[in-house]
């Protein structure tokens, strides 16, 4: 900054001080050095040649076309839709753009229709009908088919006469009010957001792509016509100013034509079509017929058109971009801007968006460079930090168009392990094989597996050569003629079937099977594999992202091809309206515990205590007590029970102590319910769980929000969400009851021992509406209240079932102790021990226990079948006797950063596949080897490197430094005891904490010394690890001895014996 400002002082005289001047007059001079040109000083354009389609491209193109049907499909597609706006005239193209001064919105209200009200969004949040050829600007609801705004607009618009906004529904462009609502209906604003979004952009694209495939001009002519008018009225826009939603809900929600997020799209889309026609605009003759008087460009030469579009429509494009102005979910707008500086081909924007993408540092995650993101914002999972999988996995394909723009320009990101986990991280999600958890804004109550994309299956099979994405491509059929799904297929050979199955017969590691994403924060329990499994999964962590929900330690259970116990994911509106945050996001909407009548308070993740996988019983063990300021516990215990052969079920424990109430939430499937063993009382008539007097939705906790004249957003709300559950019934059980959900012959049953409640609640409770998702869902709800400092434990037994696999009997289950569950079915009789003291012995006639967690199973002649410990202890009864020593504790001496291994200080024995945990912060042992006296433990492709920093400054006590980027895992604890080291790893500190960008040490160091710019690249970086050298580390406990058709055998950690009734006597030293 200091030459910039030697320059400006050079502008001035002497005898005024610089600093009096400085910030003012730097940015005004600054602005007016980037401006665009004045009205008729148009730069020159810059392009000379086409950019993102080759020569040989265009051939192989037309090749595909002229020798497979399917492509020939693909091409007759593009061109049948070009040809309906090619048959149009110039003039009718123009006009058909809409200027800027009339606004946008995605929706028209939160409310839905004016006279159908919510029942609107049964049929999608998007279902207004509209045809702009034959009924321009009116949109037709899809519930009974009547038309708004009962004025003609356009005849409004063109003359500005109130006499035309007649009917019951008039609206001038800015939207109708109904009387006494707080917000209004923007009927003509969602017309004109959707004209451009699934009208005017696809016409631009399919014409500009028509005229690539059939090299004839009348469709380059068409789309240049549009693009040439867009350009005309693209400075002007500015959705801040001119949008329902900057309007009524966010003023400074930035963008152009649409929000800045959407933006991305329709701005790439642009720059693509004005590619793929340059050769017409590059050619001697004029494009436009100079005599053609229809068209509002006659008499326009080539130069002029390209001028226009490349200066008001491009370059305003990369201006709104770098002011942030254009601006999606990380990676959109990178995207956008890479695309812009390839078809612009200004070798000086070029490098400047190259390094903005890389390298810039921001202090704001969505502008972060890529060379900082990846270890800022992904996890080590390749999964990114928005909580939610359809967002986390979106920065897959942005990462991938983002690469691909880059690799033209010269820059490869594809050499970071990062990126080859991010095209794995779909499979990395799913439960079964089927299912991706609905966490935070992602799926529904019945959604699937998000899955990888046949394009982007063959960008990594392309980049990686990983068996994994010619086994999804060959999955997909994605093969011969199928290869071609999109346009962009077109421009390669087919795939070859017999090369694919090669590279797929190579060995690669799947994921599969119960495991724990320790960085992303989510375990999976499950047995079985896809419609003939049943798993489950738990949320633990960060949630502090813009879609999260509050649902820490959420729960979901899949099984036999059903979501069972599901979550809503996605609401209804992802903006600001009352059902989002005051239900759907809301803690009691979702399987996990509310405590005192609101929502969870903290955003920081919780942590694993032990996640053990053995032949027919796993168990998570995982924690987050920061969850509520006022508690000591919350605590989640999941055991999927279940062998070969054998009808799994779950038990879930939950306990939590602190407070004054709790709610334990459970949210079962649609279909048929049913209750038995417990009297429940008449459907309470009148008002919700809230009270009587309580209508539905009413913010009886916060009644601030619910004034119309209330400047608070519904997100600030923190309150129960109890107005949102109706049609109530209570219950006071004395001994077990169950409740299921059954349909089609598959569903779940829920027992619930004897156990310390208030009153049992059953009550329905919405999911957004949707085609296909149900009216409601049935709620259960275990309520207990008392004194501050209550203790509750809750415990269920979940039975999934599918009638069409035969009998499924319920189960019989019954609370020994209250700390001890019987649980008997077919498979024989299991007792699972949940201690709330593991010091202490439990005797049960013959049976004594001691220790955290333990299963004792028998099969129906009570012969002991296996027995699982968890954490140490012991079980004895008669000839029986297993034993587990504690779990394993030390310091970890060495990290060898490029073979991701870490050293210990003794010998663990062979932890492969098991748990360890370093401080708070859980991996998976992927190998493990011995070498005198201390054990090697590998954590294959998971890098614990969770941070990376451009220093800013150092303080001259060594007691901590800054840094402008943003650490986005900060306000969410993630870097609490992490370790700090340089540019060549030399040396490591532990941290306290990284709060507002600044990095404290535990210890001071000599900092200004160990921290240098060692490259000579001008930055000095440093980089945050979960794992240092000096890091404490556990290997939790965990034992079993089972008896398998070969015999006994034993699984432990730790030092472990047992001594079984026919005499056998197994050991682990």
């Amino acid at each position: 900054m200091h030459l910039w400002r030697k320059f400006f002082q050079s502008l001035i005289p002497r005898h005024i001080p610089v600093t009096k001047i400085d910030r003012p007059f730097i940015l005004l001079v600054v602005t007016i050095m980037l401006m665009k040109p004045c009205s008729g000083e148009s730069r020159e354009p810059s392009k000379k040649t086409r950019a993102l389609t080759t020569d040989a491209q265009i051939q192989q193109i037309r090749e595909n076309i002229s020798r497979y049907p399917r492509a020939r499909m693909i091409a007759d597609k593009i061109i049948k839709a070009a040809d309906q706006w090619a048959g149009l005239s110039d003039s009718y193209l123009w006009e058909m753009i809409p200027p800027s001064d009339i606004p946008r919105a995605f929706n028209t209200s939160f409310e839905g229709c004016p006279v159908h009200g919510m029942e609107y969004f049964k049929y999608g949040n998007y279902s207004w009908k509209m045809d702009p050829f034959n009924k321009p600007w009116k949109l037709v609801c899809p519930v009974g088919g009547e038309e708004y705004p009962s004025n003609d607009f356009w005849a409004y618009y063109k003359t500005k006469d109130k006499s035309l906004l007649t009917g019951d529904y008039p609206d001038d462009g800015w939207g109708w009010r109904k009387p006494g609502d707080k917000y209004k209906h923007w009927f003509v604003a969602y017309y004109c957001h959707w004209l451009w979004a699934n009208y005017i952009t696809p016409a631009v694209e399919n014409l500009s792509l028509a005229y690539q495939i059939t090299g004839d001009k009348k469709y380059a002519q068409k789309a240049a016509v549009m693009l040439y008018r867009i350009a005309d009225l693209y400075p002007s826009m500015d959705h801040n100013t001119q949008s329902r939603y900057a309007t009524e809900f966010a003023p400074g929600y930035h963008g152009k034509i649409l929000n800045r997020i959407w933006e991305t799209g329709i701005a790439t889309s642009f720059a693509k079509a004005y590619d793929n026609i340059f050769d017409a605009l590059s050619k001697d003759e004029e494009l436009i017929d100079p005599s053609d008087k229809d068209s509002p460009l006659a008499g326009k030469t080539n130069a002029e058109i390209r001028a226009n579009i490349e200066e008001n429509l491009l370059r305003e494009a990369v201006r709104a971009v770098y002011e942030g102005k254009i601006e999606g979910n990380y990676g959109m707008h990178q995207r956008t801007l890479l695309a812009l500086a390839l078809v612009l081909q200004d070798e000086s924007l070029s490098r400047k968006a190259t390094d903005y993408v890389l390298n810039n540092v921001s202090g704001s995650w969505p502008s972060e460079g890529y060379t900082y993101a990846l270890d800022n914002f992904i996890l080590r999972e390749g999964i990114a930090f928005e909580s939610a999988p359809g967002y986390c996995l979106s920065w897959c394909s942005s990462l991938a168009n983002v690469g691909e723009y880059l690799d033209l320009l010269g820059a490869d990101i594809y050499a970071n392990p990062k990126c080859r986990r991010m095209f794995r991280a779909y499979d990395e999600l799913k439960v079964l094989g089927l299912f991706t958890p609905a966490i935070g804004d992602s799926g529904d109550v019945g959604s699937g597996a998000i899955n990888l994309s046949a394009t982007m299956a063959r960008i990594g099979l392309r980049r990686f050569r990983d068996p994994l994405f010619a086994r999804s491509l060959l999955e997909q059929g994605i093969f011969g003629e199928n290869s071609f799904q999109n346009y962009e297929d077109l421009k390669s050979p087919p795939l070859d079937e017999s090369e694919l199955r090669r590279l797929a017969k190579k060995p690669t590691s799947l994921p599969s099977g119960s495991r724990n994403l320790g960085g992303y924060g989510l375990a999976i329990l499950e047995t079985g594999v896809g419609k003939n499994g049943v798993g489950a999964s738990v949320y633990y962590g960060p949630s502090n992202a813009g879609h999260a929900h509050w649902d820490k330690l959420v729960m979901e259970i899949f099984g036999y091809g059903k979501k069972l116990i599901p979550d809503l994911g996605y609401p209804q509106f992802a903006a600001e309206a009352k059902a989002p945050p005051a239900w759907e996001r809301n803690t009691i909407s979702h399987c996990t515990v509310t405590v005192n009548a609101s929502r969870q308070e903290s955003a920081n993740r919780g942590f694993i205590r032990n996640f053990a996988v053995t032949p027919d019983v796993r168990v998570l063990d995982v924690s987050a007590p920061n969850t509520y300021s006022c508690l000591r516990e919350y605590r989640r215990v999941v055991l999927l029970i279940g062998g070969e052969g054998e009808e799994p079920y779950l038990v879930d424990f939950f306990v939590v102590k602190g407070g004054k109430s709790h709610d334990y939430s459970l949210p079962g499937s649609g279909g048929k319910f049913d209750v038995q063993g417990i009297q429940l009382s008449p459907i309470q008539k009148r008002g919700t769980l809230a009270g009587e007097d309580v209508p539905y939705g009413f913010l009886y906790d916060d009644p601030e929000l619910e004034k119309k004249d209330s400047g608070r957003s519904f997100f600030t709300y923190r309150g129960s969400g109890y107005s949102f559950l109706y049609d109530v019934q209570r219950g006071h059980p004395s001994d077990t009851w169950m409740a299921s959900w059954e349909e089609n012959g598959v569903g779940i049953r829920a027992f619930f021992p004897r156990q310390d409640l208030t009153e049992v609640v059953i009550a329905k409770g919405n999911p957004p509406k949707r085609p296909q998702t149900p009216e409601y869902l049935n709620y259960v709800l275990l309520r207990h209240s008392g004194q501050d400092g209550l203790h509750s434990r809750f415990v269920c037994v979940f039975q999934p079932f599918d009638t069409s696999r035969g009998p499924f009997p319920p189960l019989e289950v019954r609370r020994v102790t209250p700390e001890v569950l019987s649980i008997r079915g077919k498979h024989g009789t299991d007792y699972v021990y949940l201690a709330e003291d593991p010091t202490r012995e439990v005797i049960i006639g013959s049976l004594a226990l001691r220790g955290t967690c333990i299963v004792l199973r028998t099969d129906t002649s009570n012969r002991v079948k296996s027995v699982f410990i968890s954490e140490g202890g012991y079980l004895r009864q008669g000839l029986l006797s297993v034993s587990a020593g504690p779990s394993l504790t030390g310091h970890v001496l060495s990290v060898d950063l490029k073979r991701n291994e870490v050293t210990l200080d003794s010998n663990v024995g062979s932890p492969v596949k098991r748990t360890i945990l370093f401080g708070s912060v859980s991996y998976t042992a992927e190998t493990a080897t011995q070498r005198k006296g201390k054990t090697i433990i590998g954590l294959g492709e998971y890098t614990p490197r969770s941070g990376k920093i451009a220093v800013d400054s150092i303080d001259p006590g060594g007691r901590f430094l800054t840094t402008k980027n943003f650490l986005y895992f900060a306000s969410s604890g993630c870097y609490k005891d992490a370790w700090l080291t340089n540019e060549d790893f030399t040396v490591w500190h532990q941290i306290t904490d990284v709060s507002d960008g600044m990095v404290t040490l535990r210890e001071p160091a000599d900092l200004r010394s160990e921290f240098v710019d060692k490259d000579g690249d001008g930055r000095i970086i440093a980089y945050l690890y979960d794992i240092g050298p000096g890091q404490t580390y556990t290997v939790p406990a965990v034992c079993w001895a089972g008896k398998g058709q070969s015999g006994w055998r034993m699984e432990a950690t730790t030092p472990a014996t047992a001594h079984l009734p026919d005499g056998t006597t197994l050991c682990r030293h």
